[in-house]
């Protein structure tokens, strides 16, 4: 039987070593696709910290208000403490990004402008375009770009 890789002996099974970078890469650079553990825990950690910002009559956010009581952390909301749970310190480890980054819901896109929000970057799109922009399409709104199934204009 012929050996599954390079240094292997044959009819010896053994697991072949991989670098974890190459098992994140996306699977059209020759990865496997998957997503840092680390990144996905404070992406969920900031989406959480939004809801409890935003959202503060939810179940979630009512719970984690009650536990941890008022006052003053990064969030606004409360400080971190000794005996705090895991959850609530990710939460105020991620409140620097969950205020900085959030950007703005499209829903239909009816009600969002297209030029003026800064959807990704420090600055609006409007700052950020390559050509003139007339005054009357600066207050556009995102539903002028995009056809619901045939995707952007």
């Amino acid at each position: 039987m012929p050996s599954c890789g390079v240094g292997g002996i044959p009819n010896e099974r053994k697991p072949h070593l991989v670098q974890w970078d190459t098992v994140r890469r996306s699977k059209a650079k020759g990865g496997l696709g998957l997503r840092s553990r680390k990144q996905l825990n404070s992406t969920c950690l900031s989406k959480l910290g939004w809801k409890v910002l935003n959202k503060g009559d939810s179940l979630r956010a009512w719970v984690l208000k009650s536990k941890h009581g008022k006052g003053h952390g990064r969030m606004g909301l409360f400080p971190t403490k000794l005996g705090d749970s895991h959850i609530w310190r990710g939460i105020d480890e991620n409140a620097q990004t969950t205020q900085q980054e959030v950007g703005v819901a499209l829903r239909d896109g009816r009600s969002t402008k297209f030029w003026l929000p800064k959807w990704a970057t420090s600055t609006s799109l409007l700052n950020l375009a390559n050509r003139y922009v007339p005054i009357t399409e600066q207050s556009y709104m995102v539903s002028n770009y995009s056809e619901e199934g045939k995707g952007w204009h």
